[in-house]
């Protein structure tokens, strides 16, 4: 049953537009919250989601009463009053009457005379609800996407909303930091000492070149950063963050004689 529909049909057209203007006089149910599993390239490329939930909803047969056609009769314990006087343990050897909800009927004032066929007297169902989540490019990993008031319903209350969260996969070539990404490049010594063209590819699947010449001063763990080739800004997802690429430089193994003896003339030369 649509919620709308529901307040209508229970409180009546005058607390539906006060609820409307802002007025929360009515009772709102629990947020209900989903962990959604979603790798890097989702968010980078964004992507739509068809996700489908259970929840209960107010049975439509019986209108939420929890009786057979609706048909309720007046509660015999509180007279249908919704209120029954009790006497409360205020203190020790204390006690006062105080007002208190009607344990049979649950405050309503009403029972129903035959329990309702679909939900078995219970006022709600089970239902499954297909949520259609949209990652816009750029979310973050433990961002939030809301589903306003498709939460789990309740006779007499607003339902809460549907909470996703998302939860970003480890990848295995990039690490997010921000709107930037990091990663590792293997070069040999060769490269680091003569240059180097190489590709990664991007989380769209373009090639990106690094490259590097002989005039440069390149070190271990050195860093190259291509411009515009992170993360796309959300609000903006033509612009993107920076990639960052560490260059890892793998020393040989082993060197012949004649190898070690070059070696030596390059350090001596660098010393003198």
């Amino acid at each position: 049953m649509n919620w709308y529909r529901h307040v209508y049909d229970t409180y009546g057209e005058d607390v539906l537009e006060r609820y409307e203007r802002g007025e929360r006089q009515i009772q709102r149910g629990p947020n209900s919250k989903l962990e959604v599993q979603v790798t890097l390239e989702d968010l980078y490329l964004g992507v739509n989601k068809q996700m489908t939930i259970s929840r209960d909803v107010v049975c439509a047969k019986c209108k939420g009463t929890g009786a057979k056609d609706g048909k309720v009769k007046k509660c015999n314990q509180c007279h249908g009053q919704g209120m029954v006087i009790q006497n409360v343990q205020v203190g020790v050897g204390m006690t006062m009457k105080m007002q208190q909800p009607c344990p049979k009927c649950g405050g309503q004032g009403v029972m129903s005379a035959h329990k309702c066929e679909k939900c078995n007297g219970n006022k709600v169902h089970p239902e499954s609800k297909t949520l259609q989540l949209t990652i816009e490019p750029g979310m973050q990993n433990k961002e939030k996407v809301i589903f306003e008031r498709d939460g789990a319903q309740q006779p007499n209350v607003i339902p809460g909303d549907v909470i996703m969260i998302l939860k970003q996969k480890k990848h295995k070539k990039y690490n997010r930091v921000g709107n930037n990404l990091y990663t590792n490049m293997k070069i040999t010594l060769e490269d680091a000492l003569f240059g180097f063209t190489k590709t990664l590819k991007s989380l769209d699947g373009r090639e990106i070149t690094v490259s590097a010449d002989a005039s440069e001063d390149i070190q271990p763990f050195s860093w190259k950063i291509i411009k515009g080739e992170g993360m796309p800004l959300k609000d903006n997802p033509t612009e993107k963050g920076d990639l960052h690429v560490k260059l890892m430089v793998k020393m040989p193994a082993k060197l012949s004689e004649e190898q070690k003896k070059m070696v030596r003339e390059i350090f001596k030369e660098e010393t003198e």
